[in-house]
């Protein structure tokens, strides 16, 4: 990457974090050399990261950091924003909140051409960041994934994610690609367009793939934790999930549709099948044939597919009833720390 290629590049990152104690000075370091290999080549480089409600001594931490470091090397002056800052959230919002604060952030205080999300808990490099960089500049392109080529991660979580991640691209006209998370690089234009239509529920990945197609791709292998434990529960994955189909899942009445027709077939053969219920069998030449215990698996199959259908769809009204008409709040910010202030 020549300084020619990244002339009056501005690059921000924005950082989630949640009970990541262990792993902040690790990953202050790896981000440090980012910026400072970064600056060389005439970069500028500003990190912005959200506490999304840290129970432990994350926020004090990110303080002292910020405040110590808040400044970068070059392009400064009096109008400079701080080039690293804490956001703290008055509660655990959510990863997906904690992104969009940081990309508010981005949007209304700098004038960062590309704007890079990744989470905090350094499974995912932040030395890739060069290459999404380097490859989004060359190629134009509106958003470079980070895609994992190999996950040293446990085998139940792996397999779920696949799973999830077939059964999404499966209900959605969208191209939602799999083994890609929220480590990713997206143009600002792109950024600002997102935030224009970001409602409850949140589903980042998936709005980004209803932005645009102009994506690139950069392969790496995932690795475990090395540090911590992870914060995304089962609970949290599910909720996420939920969150892809509702956002996502515009061929969902589609296949209700078909799931109807078939219904209706049923319906049919069994009101045929339904008239020689009354008698054991019917005579067809020298054969006896009973339809009464297909009737009743027919009436069986159709009750069942009623009341799935019908739970489904009161769940997933139900749910999103309750992210997007009772509840609008997508975070609340607690305080912003910068450098200069006191801690």
């Amino acid at each position: 990457m020549t300084k020619n290629a990244v002339k009056n590049v501005k690059l921000a990152i924005v950082v989630p974090v949640y009970n990541e104690q262990e792993i902040l000075s690790d990953l202050f370091k790896r981000l440090d050399k980012l910026a400072k290999d970064l600056n060389k080549k005439g970069v500028e480089v500003f990190t912005v990261f959200v506490n999304d409600g840290s129970k432990d001594k994350s926020q004090e931490i990110l303080e002292k950091y910020v405040v110590k470091k808040g400044r970068s090397t070059i392009g400064v002056t009096k109008l400079t924003p701080p080039h690293k800052i804490v956001i703290k959230f008055t509660k655990n919002f959510g990863h997906q909140a904690a992104l969009k604060a940081g990309f508010d952030w981005v949007i209304q205080n700098t004038d960062a051409n590309y704007i890079v999300s990744i989470d905090a808990d350094l499974q995912d490099p932040p030395e890739l960041i060069k290459d999404m960089l380097e490859k989004a500049i060359r190629k134009d392109y509106d958003i470079v994934y980070a895609k994992r080529d190999a996950r040293e991660e446990e085998k139940a979580k792996v397999l779920t994610a696949d799973a999830f991640y077939w059964f999404l691209q499966k209900i959605t006209s969208s191209k939602v690609e799999a083994e890609v998370a929220d480590f990713r690089l997206v143009k600002r234009n792109i950024l600002e367009t997102a935030l224009k239509h970001a409602t409850k529920p949140l589903f980042w990945r998936g709005l980004f793939a209803t932005i645009t197609d102009n994506v690139g791709y950069v392969l790496y292998n995932r690795k475990t934790r090395e540090k911590g434990k992870t914060k995304y529960t089962i609970l949290k994955m599910l909720k996420l999930a939920i969150a892809g189909v509702i956002t996502m899942g515009d061929k969902i009445p589609v296949y209700i549709g078909y799931g109807f027709l078939v219904l209706t077939g049923l319906a049919f053969l069994a009101l045929l099948t339904g008239g020689f219920s009354y008698n054991s069998c019917y005579s067809y030449g020298d054969s006896c044939v009973s339809f009464e215990g297909a009737h009743f698996l027919v009436n069986l199959l159709i009750w069942y597919f009623v009341m799935f259908i019908g739970g489904a769809v009161t769940f997933l009204a139900w749910y999103a009833y309750g992210l997007i008409s009772k509840n609008q709040v997508i975070y609340v910010v607690d305080k912003v720390v910068e450098v200069g202030d006191n801690v």
